[in-house]
């Protein structure tokens, strides 16, 4: 009994392994992206601040943007999948060709990647001087 299990416990142990690093992964591209993001708004940022603007609303404003950008590449990733299922349904076995369940997780583990990756780039923005950011450039 273990030794027909101990195959199927292997690839599972291997998928988990490579499907946390793909999280981990786009966790660290999303992080330097929105921090890119943030960086190139110090000036606006820096107006708004002068202007009234609390540090949850900056922090909101980034944090806003990386997931709208993340919900343009579910969305990207959603048709693509719907038009690449008759490409692969033949490799597939046993999946249907929309699972919204399926995607909805994904999504949603996307989205918490996300809003952790863009906590730090809007933590680190929202407690900028303001005066320091419009004499930048």
């Amino acid at each position: 009994m273990q030794d027909t299990i101990a195959i199927r416990r292997f690839l599972f142990i291997v998928l988990a392994f490579f499907g946390g690093s793909a999280v981990v992964l786009s966790g660290l591209g999303l992080y330097s992206l929105i921090s890119f993001l943030a960086t190139s708004r110090v000036r606006e940022v820096g107006i708004r601040v002068a202007l009234g603007s609390t540090r949850v609303g900056i922090s909101l404003l980034i944090v806003s943007q990386g997931l709208r950008l993340t919900l343009m590449g579910v969305a990207a990733g959603t048709l693509a999948s719907l038009v690449l299922h008759r490409l692969l349904s033949g490799l597939l076995f046993g999946i249907r060709p929309f699972d919204l369940s399926t995607i909805l997780v994904a999504a949603v583990i996307l989205a918490a990647t996300t809003c952790i990756a863009a906590l730090i780039p809007a933590w680190r923005i929202a407690r900028m001087n303001p005066m320091k950011a419009l004499r930048t450039e």
